[in-house]
């Protein structure tokens, strides 16, 4: 009694079974569901496929990068693909779904086309790993015909060059920019001058520079330039104000009358025997200098003219070098009339002048819209 009623639906069932069976073909077997992750062939799949993302499926002759599955069948998930991210997955991704559009072309030239237009897709990448999908989509193009070949070329080029997309690196100091955005931490593009649409940093010496490059007098105080700009000559070890024999015994690559000439913002920043004197051709520039006579009087000391001053800077009395408020007994300022930053009893600008960014709390220091370093 019992058999005799369980039997009508056991035969239901492997009649639906073989229903299923039959449905399945060889035509769709790519989308039969698979539970052996990652096995390639049987008994997960068919032979040339593997069981990926639960489904068995073709395995392919490129990797798409991103997906964490292994499309090639070789045992290694997104092996081959570079840091390049998402980006370039994109890229590869389109460009292959192009070069599979070219490849179900038919014969006829204008279908083909269509196709190889398709493998522009790949262009799409912001990543490395597009060029190699823009390759795919070139010869999937190439299997539609002869125009569907020329569109897939042009796919498998525009991939090529999103390979080398991405969001480009900050420039380095001496390397060329259009607005600070694009100079690295610490730098600024320089707007003006010798140094215009260049990354640089503000600098009292060149010790304030990286190697290869030295502290030029520029915006009031100074910023980092390449040594050939002073000389061709390696830079040596003396610092402002040293005694030096040749060029390349300076750290600024500059020796006159046997000291090292650099620039500077205060009188400490020279060596014994030198001072911190604004340059007779440029009273904005300060550099480290050695006086063969006068230039004794020191500041606040009354005076006619800057030959007398050891900062040959006079203005009623002789002024010294400051980079910020902190150098002075009141205001750090540049004087309109001669043109330079230095201390004063009026504060003809705001006190936020800076030699370097460490006067600025670490911020950046910057020429403002007069050319002239302050911070923020």
């Amino acid at each position: 009694m019992s058999a005799r009623r369980w039997a009508p639906w056991w035969v239901a069932l492997l009649g639906g079974v073989t229903a299923c069976s039959l449905m399945v073909g060889e035509a769709d077997l790519a989308s039969v569901q698979c539970m052996q992750e990652g096995v390639v062939g049987p008994p997960a799949c068919k032979d040339g496929q593997a069981c990926l993302a639960g489904r068995c499926q073709q395995c392919s002759a490129v990797e798409a990068c991103g997906d964490n599955l292994d499309n090639d069948c070789n045992g290694k998930p997104d092996d081959g693909c570079s840091a390049a991210g998402s980006g370039g997955s994109a890229g590869q991704a389109g460009a292959e779904q192009g070069g599979s559009a070219g490849m179900d072309a038919s014969p006829d030239q204008s279908v083909g086309g269509s196709s190889g237009h398709a493998g522009e897709g790949g262009g799409a990448g912001q990543g490395g790993a597009a060029g190699q999908g823009g390759e795919a989509g070139a010869s999937g193009g190439g299997t539609g015909g002869g125009a569907a070949g020329e569109g897939g070329g042009a796919g498998g080029s525009a991939g090529g060059q999103a390979g080398t997309g991405g969001q480009p690196p900050l420039s380095a100091m001496g390397e060329s920019c259009q607005a600070t955005s694009e100079c690295a931490a610490g730098l600024f593009c320089a707007p003006d001058g010798v140094l215009k649409n260049t990354c640089t940093r503000a600098c009292c010496t060149s010790a304030d520079c990286n190697k290869d490059f030295v502290c030029i007098g520029t915006f009031g105080g100074g910023a980092c330039a390449f040594r050939t700009i002073v000389s061709s000559e390696p830079l040596g070890l003396g610092p402002a104000g040293a005694t030096c024999k040749l060029p390349s015994d300076c750290r600024s690559g500059r020796c006159v009358g046997e000291r090292c000439n650099d620039t500077c913002c205060v009188q400490s920043d020279c060596a014994s025997g030198t001072n911190c004197a604004v340059r007779d051709d440029d009273t904005s520039i300060w550099e480290c200098q050695a006086f063969d006579s006068d230039h004794t009087e020191s500041t606040g000391s009354p005076c006619t003219g800057g030959y007398q001053c050891k900062s040959n800077l006079c203005l009623i009395t002789c002024l010294a070098p400051c980079s910020n408020d902190d150098d002075c007994m009141v205001y750090c300022s540049y004087h309109s009339i001669l043109g330079a930053r230095a201390c004063s009893l009026t504060a003809e600008e705001s006190p936020s002048l800076c030699g370097t960014n460490a006067d600025c709390g670490g911020q950046l220091c910057t020429p403002s819209s007069n050319n002239r370093l302050h911070c923020p």
